[in-house]
């Protein structure tokens, strides 16, 4: 970090606000204005129909869908999701079920094809073993409730989490992290302990019962405002002192807009 201080760099650049406001307090001399926080940027799904979502991947009209997207791995927290759905399995109602969206690591696909084959075969878990397109990851938000981020080292920001919330879709995710204060600070949805199967399956039968409640804060709207890949350009104009320039470009919306 020093290195990086001492650095003759005009500008740097994080996609971490917590990490960008931690080295602005902490190393002052990097923050006086070469520390600049840049958006994530994350579309919105141009279409909200849910029904049609649904059609599209063949799921049922009256399911309760809890959605993983991405690559399906350990670091993703797939096999403590697979053993807190298991068990909490019993206290869930018939209508919901698990969807895993994304190519699986082997260590994933031998427990889906070993373990819980019994959870596929029955249609609880529901697998779709490959990358998706963009517009699919779109499709698959719009039809989802819940949108499960149980990543073991939360550390950075998570596109997932950032389209779940642009769908207008509670999370459940990781109390580690990003996650879990952009999910606690935006009133987004639930965290737990995911790698405590107890504490991850009681949550996961909360959010089951109480994903229709959930309200988004303007806070929230906010935050999604602000990762748009138009704000991304705009900030990226601005820091780079084009956006003066170019009439059509709006100001940039900043952090300190997000928390209002």
């Amino acid at each position: 970090m020093r290195a990086i201080e001492a650095a003759p760099w005009e500008q740097l650049f994080h996609l971490d606000p917590y990490q960008c406001e931690f080295i602005q307090r902490t190393y002052p001399q990097g923050g006086n204005g070469r520390w600049n926080l840049m958006p994530d940027p994350v579309s919105a799904p141009p279409s909200s129909d849910k029904s049609a979502g649904r059609a599209h991947f063949g799921f049922g009209h009256d399911d309760i869908l809890m959605l993983c997207a991405g690559r399906l791995d350990a670091e993703k927290g797939i096999p403590d999701l697979l053993q807190a759905f298991a068990a909490a399995r019993p206290q869930l109602d018939q209508a919901v079920k698990l969807v895993l969206a994304g190519e699986c690591s082997d260590e994933v696909r031998a427990l889906l094809e070993g373990c819980y084959q019994c959870e596929v075969q029955s249609g609880r878990v529901m697998l779709i073993d490959r990358i998706l397109e963009s517009r699919e990851l779109d499709d698959l938000f719009v039809a989802t409730d819940i949108v499960c981020a149980p990543h073991r080292r939360a550390y950075q920001s998570s596109g997932i989490v950032l389209r779940g919330v642009a769908a207008g879709r509670p999370i459940l995710g990781s109390r580690e992290g990003w996650i879990g204060r952009s999910v606690q600070r935006f009133g987004v949805g639930w965290t737990t302990e995911t790698t405590n199967i107890d504490m991850f399956s009681a949550a996961m039968i909360q959010a089951s019962h109480d994903f229709s409640k959930i309200t988004f804060p303007e806070s929230a709207h906010r935050w999604v405002r602000f990762n748009s890949p138009q704000n991304f350009s705009a900030t990226w104009l601005e820091s780079i002192g084009h956006s003066a320039d170019i009439e059509t470009v709006r100001k940039p919306l900043t952090w300190d807009w997000v928390l209002g």
